[in-house]
């Protein structure tokens, strides 16, 4: 049974291992394009006025994340879009996404900002479902950079 509830102190080894296992094995040009920085402590790192970071629970077990940061006045930032590979592909991404813009319309944002790599297929496809727009191509030294964007 799928849970989505905000991030705990208790999780954070157990999101740190998720995401840079994914990053890792799975987008290694692209992990020169992010810092993994918020990572390490991610409780605290997104704990800021109108900021989240939620975690999907499948029988008590982490399965997913997603972040949400302030970028700029009235708009977010949608970062950490991340479940383990078993569990795509059944709608938990899309779940997570909901998730995280109802907070956003909760908050006042009126802008959201997701920005991903040309490797990160799967959370693009998802956004996109979820009404984002393509509004920018960053052409980097190992990657292209897209950024969508999703008015509230």
């Amino acid at each position: 049974m799928l849970k989505i509830r905000e991030i705990a102190q208790e999780d954070n080894p157990e999101i740190k291992t998720i995401i840079t296992s994914i990053m890792r094995d799975e987008f290694q040009e692209s992990a020169r394009a992010y810092s993994i920085d918020d990572v390490e402590d991610a409780c605290s790192h997104y704990c800021g006025k109108n900021e989240v970071f939620y975690v999907a629970e499948n029988d008590g077990h982490i399965i997913g994340t997603v972040g949400i940061k302030n970028d700029a006045p009235h708009t977010a930032l949608l970062r950490r879009l991340f479940l383990k590979k078993e569990y795509r592909g059944k709608g938990y991404g899309a779940k997570l996404v909901h998730e995280a813009l109802e907070f956003c319309r909760k908050h006042g944002y009126k802008k959201v900002i997701f920005r991903g790599t040309d490797a990160m297929r799967a959370a693009f496809k998802t956004c996109l479902k979820n009404g984002f727009k393509e509004k920018d191509i960053l052409v980097l030294p190992h990657v292209k950079m897209f950024i969508l964007e999703l008015s509230i």
